[in-house]
């Protein structure tokens, strides 16, 4: 990985692609930190949205819409468009969100610390 020492006690640093926990550890001239006194960094995947239910509502907002998909253990945003909408994470493939009122056609996508899900699937006002 790339990074910077900042000081003495810091260094910045960008982490490479990877997948799940690791551990983090600093190698100077005079050998590697041991695993033992690493700090774990865990890599967030990116979300995936697969399906909707329903995938229509009132333009008035208001209705339960259960999103099924991948990846939403750590969900921190679901936006029905560009309008954010309150939800609760079931389980890591589904999330419950209220939809927000609007009119059209909105792409409803999630996003975690890793991404956000693209290109989202439609959800249909009537």
């Amino acid at each position: 990985a790339s990074f910077t020492v900042n000081s003495g006690t810091q260094i910045t640093a960008t982490a490479p692609s990877g997948s799940g926990p690791v551990h983090v550890t600093v190698t100077t001239p005079g050998g590697t930190s041991p695993v033992s006194d690493c700090t774990a960094y865990t890599y967030v995947g990116t979300p995936v949205v697969t399906a909707l239910n329903p995938n229509q509502g009132p333009a008035a907002g208001g209705n339960s819409v259960t999103i099924a998909g991948s990846v939403f253990t750590d969900a921190t945003d679901v936006f029905f468009g560009a309008v954010r909408a309150p939800f609760s994470v079931v389980s890591d493939t589904r999330i419950v969100a209220t939809a927000p009122a609007g009119t059209g056609s909105a792409l409803v996508t999630v996003a975690t610390a890793g991404g956000a899900s693209s290109p989202g699937i439609p959800y249909t006002y009537v």
